[in-house]
């Protein structure tokens, strides 16, 4: 980016800026630090620098012992370099975070509302002209609707996200990486007062070596385990099968919970995940069925009125599913930019928020459930009751994609100025979505650990 490099190389326009690769190759195991809590300690405050603490045993991680493959092509014996930065966070003078899965980009801005036509969601050059001809759906948005997640973190835990960039970039200025010379050291504020009314909140990541950090593996790994009711997942990918075997032990071991994951349809000519996405679903359903495990892909839907017999066209949109979402129990929840894949848990740079807070998270979910689910759903606390809200919904709005896909996606509603007949109205963004045979995918071979992000997300 030729304005990014110009601002890293003038020294004096307070635009700092470095480039960080991920050297992450070959096959090695996973091997997440062991940590000494005092060490902690001393780091959450400068008040306990010079402070001795008695002698302690380092706390090892409980993650099961796992060999991380990136060789694993299909035909070919290569190493790529595949491994990227994936974090999305900001800090604002130390006292305001947000961390989520948001790219700072135009196309990942949208609405609750997810609408088809949307003269918000258009390239920034847009003329006023052509926004109104959206708005009278005479044109299409350049952006199509997404779906996604951030968190806004005022407390002490904001000083957290700060030191997570600040050892990124003090790594970067000790290796004399390009534009270092024009770049300062900062110090992490740790002032933070708490709130007395506030929760818990830890910043976790995923950090290649040398800063070697699997937190947010750990967390939901313990989430997981500790899960009895229902696990919750929205994501843009639904391949991670070292999280999915700890999450299939906690279903024979709770007969009761039941798993739901809202994720998107998959490419099975060019998606590198397509056979792992598969075998996923398979596993789980082979084992647990429908009545315990559920996916589900989410649409949105306008109609537009044109000309002739069948004046009265369809607009199905899929929506963009860039979510990375981990709900547990009413009890956990986890938001960030680790997607439900190996590589986001093993060697990736992510960076998530986890909140154990029963009443906001419970909060959160039925916000949550009532934008997916048809208008005026009174959502339940009983997850049996809207896990069947999900079926319902789910039926009515096939059943409605049906119906137009019969009609060839256009009726005859009279001159098409009065309303929709009923059966020909989807209520709320939920579809099912079935997924096919492993030996569906056209690449297959790919391994669990390889299977790569698209071009969008910056490799």
């Amino acid at each position: 980016d030729d304005l990014l490099k110009d601002f890293a190389q003038n020294p004096d326009d307070d635009f700092e800026f470095m480039g960080q690769g991920n050297d992450s190759s070959g096959v090695f195991p996973l091997d997440p630090p062991s940590f000494v809590f005092s060490d902690r300690v001393k780091a959450s405050s400068d008040d306990y620098v010079g402070l001795n603490f008695d002698p302690e045993d380092p706390i090892p991680s409980f993650l099961p012992d796992y060999t991380v493959d990136m060789t694993d092509w299909p035909i070919v014996d290569i190493e790529a370099q595949i491994a990227s930065w994936h974090q999305k966070f900001m800090v604002i003078d130390h006292k305001i975070a947000y961390i989520g899965g948001m790219n700072i980009k135009s196309t990942d801005w949208d609405s609750s509302q997810h609408l088809v036509f949307d003269h918000r969601r258009m390239n920034f050059d847009a003329t006023q002209e052509e926004r109104e001809e959206v708005m009278n759906k005479d044109r299409d948005s350049d952006l199509g609707p997404r779906r996604d997640y951030m968190v806004r973190i005022d407390g002490p835990s904001v000083q957290d996200a700060a030191d997570v960039f600040h050892k990124r970039w003090s790594y970067l200025m000790e290796q004399g990486v390009t534009f270092s010379e024009n770049s300062s050291d900062f110090s992490v504020r740790h002032d933070q007062p708490a709130h007395e009314d506030g929760m818990q909140v830890q910043v976790t990541a995923t950090m290649p070596k040398p800063l070697s950090e699997q937190a947010i593996a750990e967390t939901w790994f313990n989430a997981v385990a500790q899960a009895e009711d229902y696990i919750f997942i929205e994501d843009q990918y639904w391949r991670i099968p070292w999280l999915v075997d700890a999450i299939a032990q906690s279903m024979r071991d709770h007969p009761s919970l039941k798993l739901i994951v809202i994720t998107k349809p998959i490419d099975e000519w060019l998606d590198p995940g397509c056979e792992w996405t598969y075998k996923t679903n398979q596993q789980l359903l082979d084992e647990f069925g429908q009545s315990r495990y559920m996916t589900y892909q989410l649409r949105t839907f306008d109609h537009v009125v044109t000309w002739g017999i069948d004046e009265t066209e369809s607009r199905f949109v899929n929506l963009d599913t860039h979510s990375k979402m981990l709900i547990v129990d009413d009890k956990f929840m986890s938001i960030g930019s680790c997607n439900k894949n190996n590589r986001g848990i093993m060697y990736e740079g992510e960076l998530n928020a986890a909140i154990l807070d029963p009443v906001w998270v419970k909060r959160q979910r039925i916000r949550i459930f009532e934008n997916l689910l048809p208008e005026g759903t009174v959502v339940s606390d009983d997850t049996a009751s809207w896990w069947q809200q999900f079926e319902d919904a789910a039926a009515w709005n096939d059943s409605v994609y049906s119906a137009w896909d019969d009609e060839g996606w256009d009726i005859n509603n009279g001159d098409g100025s009065g309303p929709l007949p009923a059966q020909y109205i989807p209520d709320g963004f939920v579809y099912s979505l079935p997924f096919g045979d492993p030996s569906d995918c056209f690449l297959e071979g790919v391994g669990p650990d390889m299977t790569f992000r698209n071009r969008s997300e910056g490799l």
